[in-house]
């Protein structure tokens, strides 16, 4: 790997970190552990500094920085907790047992960390202990600041003098480097480098309030986006979808949850990354509520056209008169980061179903979702509480021993390559459908009540034309 200028990392310290990189300490599970182990007893130690550097940061809510102190120190928990000694000693030493080896992972060697100013602390943690639990070694890109956090950062992580971890103050720009690191960019959607771990940190988010909605749990949930952790998590509501029937009700009940629980937020300025967002072509909205900091503005369904990422504290609210409406007007917003849905889960369902996210929430905005960046894009499940686990921070390399079916007998894999499927089992055709009920509850509504008249009819007419033959009998 060539030689690149990091400061204030001496020469003998960026040395250290690839001699750590590549000399396959990392794979070891015992080293693994021990650098998580030290970097949790250290943090504890520091709780109070921390505390105070965050506050200072953000001057957000007590409870705000202990939730994110908390999720910090639980990541690096959890992913203590997931490092097996016995089962990595037994997956490294497979192949020796002549097995097959098709789950190895190993690190990448070097990740180069580019934090988002948004919920710093976290948003450095997170990834930090992830790639150290995967084996890492990590470059940690602090340029210039008057941060508290960050001076905590460069102070107090010169314990690990070089052998996991050194700060660089300069923006990491080498190419021929970077294209052989783990990038975690959290400031952009861009994928630069082949092994850049993507972000969406300036797509919307949408939700949609219903009419069967509990309006004044959505409209907590909703407004707490906006307010929570100083109000900068992309995650934060852009655009509220609310059903004709509710919208009232939801915009006095945002007035009333920022007069009472947020009446004394002071919306302070956390140095975010400033995000450029164009203004509407058509119209600039009409303000509806502005109080605390967070603005509310009301647009027309022909007058909206939203390109970019609102402001961090503006909501934008359009009236729909159904799910499928608000379907039709959230899908021709492309993409979103994250899909909010106030309603019935049968509802949320068919939401879910036509409007692409990249994750769908029911009823709640789950404060661990508020705090750090967005959830990388990955092909497997994601944890709210850790943002980063091992996987994003390590690569697929399995070994195999044992030779395929192929490579045995020709002949006889092709031969049941080519043999037929199975046909789709299809149902019977009993059950009932949607038209089928419209059918049936015609039926219902219509034939029978006319059937009973034909039927009582006929009988008056019968029962009229004997009483008429048997009256001059009598």
């Amino acid at each position: 790997m060539p030689k690149l200028n990091v400061k204030p990392a001496s020469d003998r310290l960026y040395n250290e970190l690839l001699a750590t990189a590549f000399d396959g300490r990392g794979r070891n599970a015992r080293y693994r552990k021990s650098q998580l182990f030290f970097l949790h007893s250290h943090l504890r130690t520091d709780l109070e500094k921390i505390r105070a550097a965050i506050k200072q940061d953000r001057c957000s809510a007590d409870a705000d920085v202990g939730v994110e102190l908390a999720l910090s120190l639980n990541a690096i928990r959890r992913l203590y907790q997931d490092i097996d000694f016995n089962h990595s000693i037994q997956e490294e030493f497979r192949i020796t047992r002549n097995e097959n080896n098709a789950e190895r992972r190993i690190p990448y060697g070097v990740v180069v960390l580019k934090p988002t100013l948004r919920t710093r602390f976290f948003s450095i943690i997170s990834a930090l202990a992830a790639a150290f639990a995967a084996g890492n070694v990590v470059l940690l890109e602090l340029e210039p600041s008057l941060h508290a956090v960050d001076q905590y950062f460069r102070t107090e992580f010169e314990i690990f003098d070089g052998a996991s971890c050194i700060i660089a103050s300069t923006r990491i720009e080498d190419a021929t480097f970077l294209s052989r690191c783990r990038v975690v960019d959290q400031t952009t959607n861009a994928t630069i480098y082949p092994d850049s771990l993507q972000h969406r940190p300036h797509q919307i988010t949408i939700a949609v309030v219903d009419g069967t909605a509990n309006v004044r749990k959505a409209a907590s949930e909703i407004i707490a986006s906006k307010c929570r952790f100083g109000g900068s998590s992309p995650y934060g509501v852009d655009i509220v979808l609310a059903n004709e029937w509710v919208k009232d009700e939801f915009l006095t009940q945002c007035k009333d949850i920022l007069e009472t629980e947020y009446s004394t937020l002071q919306q302070h300025s956390e140095r975010v990354q400033a995000v450029k967002t164009p203004k509407n072509s058509k119209s600039k909205g009409n303000v509806l509520l502005d109080l605390s900091g967070v603005q509310i503005k009301e647009y027309t369904r022909n007058a909206f056209e939203l390109q970019g990422k609102p402001p961090t504290q503006a909501i934008h609210l359009l009236t729909v008169t159904g799910i499928v409406d608000a379907m039709t007007i959230a899908a021709e917003q492309g993409p979103c980061l994250a899909l909010y849905s106030f309603s019935s889960a049968g509802e949320a369902k068919y939401l879910s179903l036509f409007i692409d996210s990249d994750i769908c929430m029911l009823n709640q905005i789950p404060l661990p979702l508020l705090v750090g960046p967005p959830l990388p894009v990955t092909n497997h499940a994601v944890d709210l509480h850790l943002r980063y686990d091992t996987l994003e921070m390590s690569k697929p390399a399995p070994q195999r021993i044992r030779s395929f079916a192929s490579d045995k007998n020709p002949g006889q894999f092709c031969g049941h390559a080519v043999r037929p499927f199975k046909p789709v089992k299809q149902s019977s055709g009993f059950d009932i459908g949607f038209f089928d009920r419209g059918a049936l509850v015609g039926g219902v509504v219509i034939v029978l009540p006319t059937l009973c008249a034909l039927i009582f009819g006929g009988y008056q007419i019968v029962a009229t034309g004997v009483r008429n033959f048997l009256r001059p009998l009598s």
